[in-house]
């Protein structure tokens, strides 16, 4: 396992990944809902909306992981 040193630094930019992480999901989430109401086929978004959430997930779990080793240290 690699022992890595968090810093604030680290912990500001991860929450600014998680803010952008969610405006991108909110767009597509907008683009899904007009997609489906003109009825055409939003197979192609929704599988994208899929892969966002997984990443924003991704990225609140090394939040939380940074934001654990920002306080131990602190």
């Amino acid at each position: 396992m690699v022992l890595t040193r968090y810093r604030p630094k680290d912990l500001k930019l991860a929450r600014r990944h998680i803010v952008k992480a969610a405006r991108r999901i909110a767009k597509q989430e907008t683009i899904v809902k007009k997609l489906s109401l003109k009825g055409s086929s939003a197979g192609l978004a929704y599988e994208l909306l899929g892969r966002l959430y997984d990443n924003q997930r991704q990225q609140l779990d090394r939040l939380k992981l940074i934001e654990a080793m920002v306080e131990v240290k602190a």
